[in-house]
């Protein structure tokens, strides 16, 4: 299951299933707001959204290891633990975890950069975007796109620049890979050594039981998206890992989209 990016389509995610094993599927899920799906204004915070996955996902759930993992990128990474918490307190967990182009919950609202881009004017924010993220892109100088999605890019953007970590009594009881692009200027200063951010990065440890895999890949921010062979390259041998231990092989694959409304 993957869980999208602040202000990314779940449809962006279908071209990762070329990477993935024989047998796997990939099932995009979609935030309110977009793909068709109303926007609900309750819905203030990561964990008020991870909440409402979780009623939409549970047909996937039928096991107490139900046969799923997240691949959560950016915002959908705090959103995937999230959601992976709120499993654990009713005895489930996915097979796997894995949190891409975020750093861990607990360096959230304490990381390098202490602008909220959320904040700002349009021109600024948009104009921040681009830099930070590597976006080239003319849709941001289009003014239906800034009246179709900048309310709900904006709305998602404050969603991870205002999340705030909540220790939870247990660890997650599965294991989590981070991945991270070299080049990510969002996450990284480019003058320092990406050695310096690995004891940060390796806080992801203390919120599972099982282990931690700490991987990085050539590219920016958007790497898994960008050019997602080395990266998809690290998440196929892990699930391929989960597949010869636990003897999981489905027959066939299929694309599947799931939308909460």
């Amino acid at each position: 299951m993957t869980f999208p990016h602040a202000g990314g389509m779940g449809t962006s995610f279908f071209k990762l299933k070329t990477y993935l094993p024989e047998g796997f599927e990939i099932l995009c899920l979609d935030y309110p707001g977009k793909g068709g799906i109303p926007a609900d204004p309750t819905l203030q915070t990561v964990q008020d959204v991870a909440k409402r996955l979780l009623e939409h996902i549970r047909p996937y759930l039928d096991d107490p290891i139900p046969k799923v993992s997240f691949l959560g990128f950016s915002l959908g990474g705090l959103v995937a633990y999230e959601t992976a918490s709120w499993m654990s307190r009713e005895g489930l967990r996915p097979q796997l975890l894995i949190a891409a182009s975020i750093y861990p919950p607990q360096l959230q609202g304490r990381k390098v950069a202490p602008e909220k881009f959320h904040l700002l004017d349009d021109d600024q924010f948009l104009d921040r975007m681009e830099k930070a993220m590597d976006l080239h892109t003319v849709f941001f100088k289009d003014p239906k796109f800034r009246r179709a999605f900048l309310p709900t890019l904006r709305k998602e953007m404050k969603m991870a620049e205002t999340y705030r970590f909540q220790r939870k009594k247990e660890r997650l009881s599965c294991p989590i890979l981070a991945l991270y692009g070299r080049n990510d200027k969002a996450l990284f200063n480019p003058t320092r050594p990406i050695q310096e951010y690995q004891k940060h990065l390796g806080l992801w440890r203390e919120l599972t039981s099982v282990g931690l895999t700490l991987n990085f890949a050539e590219g920016g921010h958007f790497f898994l998206l960008d050019d997602p062979i080395q990266g998809m390259e690290v998440v196929r041998k892990a699930l391929v890992g989960l597949d010869d231990r636990e003897g999981i092989r489905k027959n066939r694959t299929e694309k599947r989209r799931i939308g909460v409304d």
